[in-house]
């Protein structure tokens, strides 16, 4: 009901105003007086940045911060799963490159995996790798010992080969 009453009120004014014939209008420019009060600034660091540059400098820290590393989708189904968690990966459009791709997706060996568990798949290929270089360098002294029981062997059978040509 207030609301009603208020644009009566309005219409009442905007009547008496009418039939009054004077007309409100508004000035354009200020007054002498205030124009001689107000104070520019020429310095554009005085000033600060405006409303736009602050938007863009936002915009840009945002696409800082915002940028997860993604990678092609390809056309295995496989691709669009982590090699390491199997959590499905979210595919997009991107503009730029103009191909689909995975979000929060890199690629290693091949694989697709997530940033973090990329870093637990190389450590388990180095753990992997450590064991393997340690078995082999087991298996390189067990060679060599091999060889050199063979050559000694081999030495022993020529050496009595030797005498017996003597004899």
């Amino acid at each position: 009901m207030k609301y009603r009453q208020h644009l009566d009120w309005h219409f009442h004014q905007n009547r008496r105003q009418k039939d009054s014939g004077h007309n409100q209008s508004r000035d354009w420019y200020l007054s002498l007086s205030d124009w001689m009060q107000c104070t520019e600034f020429e310095d554009p660091e005085e000033i600060g940045p405006c409303w736009f540059e602050m938007q863009q400098a936002e915009k840009g820290r945002e696409k800082e911060v915002q940028e997860v590393p993604s990678v092609c989708a390809g056309e295995n189904p496989n691709d669009a799963f982590c090699g390491m968690c199997s959590d499905k990966f979210e595919q997009f459009f991107n503009d730029e490159i103009e191909e689909w791709h995975l979000r929060g997706a890199v690629r290693v060996d091949g694989k697709t995996f997530h940033p973090l568990c990329s870093e637990d798949y190389k450590r388990s290929l180095e753990e992997s790798g450590e064991e393997t270089c340690a078995s082999q360098e087991t298996k390189g002294v067990e060679e060599q010992r091999n060889t050199d029981s063979e050559i000694a062997d081999d030495k022993a059978e020529r050496e009595s080969n030797v005498e017996t040509m003597d004899t």
